[in-house]
């Protein structure tokens, strides 16, 4: 049997120095990684996503090993995009938590090519392989690793499936250490693959100041008309990586993505880019101006005008925040 030698290794992006768990992978040769390559592609899109913060990941258990689908083990399978179509801050700002919206994306991933798939997302796979699996019928995964086990690690960057790293895992501590340390990986692949794709849209709202961020909303009415209710709803949704703007109401309706500036107890909104509706909102400047006085926040805009009931004050409507 191959000696197993501990080492340090640098994959792709620097890392953390680890403890004596990270060892050299027993796969060396080029083309043992092009000999299954097709099982990584067919692991990769085994099932359908779901979105998190900078990736997407198969949810519940993964890409389990049933020896037709996924030939290799059970693979924990996340995809991290490169390309703005897919970047999850933008697609998480147009469809806020709208699950129709959410299923469209998904739809739309699973609909790709494998050129496609990998012209528009790196991607890192987790496999247990199958020789330390034990069939468990009673349980609701059907395969489960039994300690001691390996964990191998396959990284897709730039459409080529590299080997990464091994991870030898013993007993239940070294399992929540490898599991803290996938995280702090997995968050340098995310942040590395952000920094390259130069997006404009992703905006670097790290400046200000942290009592902004939340979600801000205010309902404006007429009164009634005729027995009907009219006005207009906006909301703001403020996130450390983007800001987002819509309006709904009567023959009315927008989102917006929007860049922000600080002026000392107010923000100051421009458009970046309107992403659905009425389009008004790239012919304000500012579209939408944001003022805190005494742990309350007040709106203004071209969007609300003189004939609104609701109460006003010099620093405009007031606006709730959570």
């Amino acid at each position: 049997m191959k000696n197993v030698i501990y080492l340090v290794l640098f994959v792709l992006f620097s890392c953390n120095k680890q403890e004596n768990k990270i060892i050299n992978s027993e796969k060396q040769t080029a083309n043992n990684t092009v000999k299954i390559e097709k099982d990584l592609d067919q692991i990769l899109v085994c099932d359908n996503f779901d979105i998190r913060d900078g990736y997407y990941q198969i949810p519940d258990y993964g890409c389990t090993y049933d020896n037709k689908i996924n030939k290799l083990g059970n693979a924990n399978v996340i995809i991290i995009p490169k390309t703005e179509k897919f970047q999850t801050n933008l697609i998480e700002s147009h469809c806020l938590d709208d699950m129709d919206c959410l299923k469209d994306v998904y739809k739309n991933i699973s609909s790709l090519t494998m050129k496609e798939f990998k012209n528009n997302f790196n991607a890192i796979i987790f496999i247990i392989d199958k020789r330390f699996l034990k069939k468990t019928p009673s349980l609701d995964q059907a395969f489960n690793a039994e300690m001691p086990y390996i964990i191998d690690t396959y990284i897709l960057q730039d459409g080529e499936w590299k080997e990464g790293f091994q991870y030898k895992v013993n007993n239940d501590n070294d399992l929540a250490k490898m599991k803290d340390w996938e995280e702090k990986y997995l968050r340098e692949l995310v942040n590395s693959s952000i920094s390259t794709t130069k997006d404009a849209s992703l905006l670097e709202v790290s400046y200000i100041d942290k009592k902004w961020i939340g979600n801000y909303s205010v309902k404006l009415n007429y009164g009634e008309t005729q027995g009907l209710y009219s006005g207009l709803t906006i909301k703001i949704m403020i996130k450390k990586d983007s800001i987002l703007a819509s309006g709904e109401g009567y023959q009315i309706g927008f989102k917006d993505l929007l860049s922000a500036n600080n002026d000392g107890n107010k923000l100051i909104f421009n458009q970046l880019r309107n992403l659905e509706g009425n389009d008004l909102g790239s012919t304000m400047k500012p579209e939408f101006i944001l003022v805190e006085q005494g742990g309350k926040y007040y709106i203004q805009s071209e969007w609300i005008d003189s004939e609104f009931v609701n109460k006003k004050n010099n620093l405009g409507y007031e606006i709730e925040k959570k």
